[in-house]
């Protein structure tokens, strides 16, 4: 961004943008005393570098870490980015306070400028004044010492306050010739002519006669009733039928994502109403849209682009115009909220814990369409953590708790790993070794120097070889060498800091005769790997295989892969 450009939000942000943040990071760093440098990596290839500048802090007043990642064009800009995402965090959790808007360098000071008016433009003035409501600055009493005329905080809205309809997004319900996926009017085809009667009635008789006919649907409608959401079905329909906003709680892999806007459609097909619904369910992550479509287009007995479609980035499959549920991210969500959402009947805002500025956003355009237009509905969807705040930004909406099915898990700690393989870190390179002993390393600050006393003096001495801040490759081959002996079939999730770390254990297995060979499958999973490579971790292996999924977070809580029995995690 170069200075000439405005930061339109920087207003929400207490005026810190970045042109200023970093000059107040680096004073925040000396009254702490605080000792942190820029993480810089590499992204795309020669002829198009950028860079991502990544920092982890912890702040003494709140007693936590906080973290900043952002991605720029050359190294200043990317650290630019990421001290702008740091401070607007410490404005908003009250640590540092608005940006004072004095900018001018010592020295310099502006003589006032007298004006002129007619006292025509003076009474519109005031009368502009007087409608707007605002606020007029008085004057400094000393010259030198100017006024901030922006006041650094956000409007208070109370919850009672409607919003006018000029003010939101422009929102309708379902018509009978309105394409809402493509934004289009439907002026052609068999569809052009049909009242909204005959769409649902259409509908209806066809799914009706595939219930009836189709022995794999009706194999996979037992299948869906197995899950634990569907005790829930009622509830929630319950729910959205009598509110414009609800909140549902449940646990990883309860069904939510791929039941809930099904039981949605399929009560309005039921009901006759088929051509009243058109759902878009946003997801984090495109894998996870993506995936999930596909997921409840197999479970319907069609394939996507009938009742159930995808819009991500640079892909999309758009489903039939009524009657429909599109996935799709929060960003092309957001994209098509500039043109209006018309004809989308219900919004569902899936892992609204996994909070971003994307997300925040959405949920405060929604909040104004739901004041303006009670007739849509909104349902967010959550992990099992505290959604007491998302409830009272959403005037105190219902709540519907869904419980999950948990299974048994077993949970080894380094030391165990260590002792079970019998794993023995190989000797440092001379060069890494100098270089660790400049660094002078405090033996205190390294836990892998703790260990209890039921632990054998090989395990105790092969941990306190283990450099904490790194992630032991030759540890999680000696892992996956011990689940091969075990002789219990299931994919392995290895879960990985970031693509780099990602890449590298890739190519390190590969290069290893036992993992190059046919006996494993090594799958990385990672945003920046193309949708159809992606996909491949959720193919079935043949018997004798081990799956192995190289992973970010992506794969804790956006996507479901069946066959992961086993989980390695480098806690990094």
């Amino acid at each position: 961004t170069s200075e000439s450009e405005v930061d339109l939000n920087a207003d929400l942000h207490g005026g810190w943008t970045l042109e200023n943040a970093k000059a107040r990071l680096n004073q925040f760093f000396q009254k702490e005393k605080i000792q942190e440098e820029y993480k810089y990596t590499e992204m795309g290839p020669d002829h198009n570098r950028s860079f991502i500048a990544e920092m982890n802090i912890y702040v003494k007043q709140l007693g936590r870490r906080i973290f900043g990642r952002e991605h720029g064009s050359n190294k200043k800009l990317a650290a630019q980015s990421c001290a702008l995402s740091l401070v607007r965090q410490l404005y908003h959790l009250g640590v540092i306070e608005p940006y004072s808007g004095q900018t001018k360098k010592k020295g310099e000071s502006m003589e006032p400028y007298e004006v002129s008016l007619s006292s025509d433009l003076e009474n519109q003035l005031q009368k502009t004044v007087r409608e707007l409501s605002l606020e007029i600055v008085p004057l400094p009493e000393d010259a030198r010492n100017p006024v901030l005329i922006n006041v650094g905080k956000l409007a208070h809205f109370e919850p009672s306050q409607r919003q006018s309809h000029m003010e939101v997004i422009p929102w309708s319900p379902p018509h009978s010739n309105w394409n809402p996926w493509t934004g289009c009017n439907i002026d052609e085809g068999p569809l052009a002519n049909l009242t909204p009667e005959q769409i649902s009635m259409d509908l209806k008789s066809d799914f009706v006669y595939r219930l009836e006919h189709d022995p794999e649907l009706q194999r996979i409608q037992q299948e869906r009733e197995a899950l634990p959401v569907k005790n829930f079905e009622s509830e929630i329909l319950d729910a959205v039928r009598h509110n414009s906003v609800v909140v549902i709680r449940g646990a990883t892999g309860c069904g939510k994502t791929t039941q809930v806007p099904q039981y949605i459609l399929d009560e309005y097909i039921k009901t006759n109403r088929a051509a009243e619904c058109n759902i878009v369910v946003t997801q984090p992550r495109r894998i996870s849209a993506v995936s999930v479509a596909e997921r409840v287009s197999y479970e319907r007995g069609e394939q996507p682009g009938q009742s159930c479609g995808y819009s991500v980035r640079f892909e999309s499959v758009l489903p039939r115009p009524h009657a429909s549920v599109m996935f799709c991210t929060v960003g092309v969500l957001l994209r098509k909220v500039e043109a209006g959402i018309r004809g989308i009947s219900h919004v569902i805002v899936d892992e609204i814990h996994e909070r971003d500025i994307n997300t925040d956003f959405l949920l405060v355009v929604l909040r104004d369409v739901v004041q303006a237009y009670p007739e849509i509905r909104v349902i967010l969807m959550s992990a099992t953590i505290d959604t007491s705040m998302f409830c009272e930004y959403f005037f105190n909406c219902p709540i519907v708790e869904v419980f999950g099915r948990t299974y048994p898990v077993q949970d080894y700690f380094l030391e165990d790993c260590i002792q079970m393989t019998q794993f023995i870190p190989p000797p440092k390179e001379k060069k890494k070794k100098e270089k660790d002993e400049e660094n002078g390393e405090d033996d205190d600050a390294n836990c892998n120097l703790i260990c209890s006393e039921e632990y054998g003096p090989e395990t105790k001495h092969s941990m306190a070889q283990l450099n904490e801040r790194e992630t032991s490759f030759e540890l999680i081959e000696a892992l996956l060498i011990y689940i091969k002996t075990l002789n219990v079939p299931g994919a392995v999730l290895v879960f990985l800091p970031g693509w780099n770390l990602i890449y590298t254990m890739q190519k390190h297995l590969e290069m290893n005769p036992r993992f190059g060979s046919h006996q494993y499958r090594i799958l990385p999973l990672h945003s920046q790997i193309p949708l159809e490579e992606q996909r491949r971790v959720f193919d079935p292996v043949p018997p004798g295989v081990t799956k192995v999924i190289l992973s970010t977070s992506i794969a804790e809580t956006s996507i479901t892969i069946n066959d992961v029995v086993y989980v390695i995690d480098s806690c990094k």
